[in-house]
């Protein structure tokens, strides 16, 4: 009854991901981003064709998807969206940890454009493997993560766009 904690860090399955990390695995091409589309307007995949940019060229865009299916329309709109700015896309589904924390390895950039969260491991596991993270604005993103993502006003998908082209590019 007597305990009392300033601060607590952040838990991922270290165990998982230091087993990746003592790999030395370089880091690749490619763009990553989680995304639900299964009662989950809040997390932003719906507008992922609207990130999609030039400055993404010859890049892979992964996507690793939990629960649910990319409705049809979004998933004809990322494929002319990747099509029109050379683009190649990866879908992943329900994969593992271990499968997790390679693609967070190999990525140049972690995408999370979640409008609200209760908690956000993607940048904390982004933060863990040295990962650059774009993400919006949120109180507990500046909790866990202080100045270690990249943020943007929540909503701003041209602010999002740009963020990700000033990552790409520098």
């Amino acid at each position: 009854p007597a305990a009392r904690f300033e601060y607590a860090s952040p838990s991922i399955n270290s165990f998982t991901a230091d087993k990746v990390i003592s790999k030395e695995i370089k880091k690749e091409k490619r763009i990553l981003m989680m995304a639900r589309f299964f009662l989950s307007d809040h997390k932003g995949c719906f507008n992922i064709p609207d990130i999609m940019s030039e400055s993404m060229r010859g890049y892979t865009l992964v996507l690793i998807i939990g629960a649910g299916t990319i409705p049809a329309d979004i998933e004809k709109e990322i494929q002319r969206k990747a099509a029109q700015f050379g683009i190649h896309i990866e879908y992943k589904h329900k994969i593992s940890d271990y499968e997790k924390y390679l693609e967070i390895q190999r990525a140049g950039l972690l995408l999370f454009p979640s409008f609200f969260e209760g908690y956000g491991y993607p940048p904390i596991e982004a933060l863990y493997f040295n990962t650059p993270c774009i993400a919006f604005e949120l109180p507990v993103l500046r909790e866990t993560c202080k100045d270690g993502v990249i943020y943007v006003p929540r909503g701003d998908w041209t602010a999002f766009k740009e963020k990700i082209k000033e990552v790409i590019t520098s």
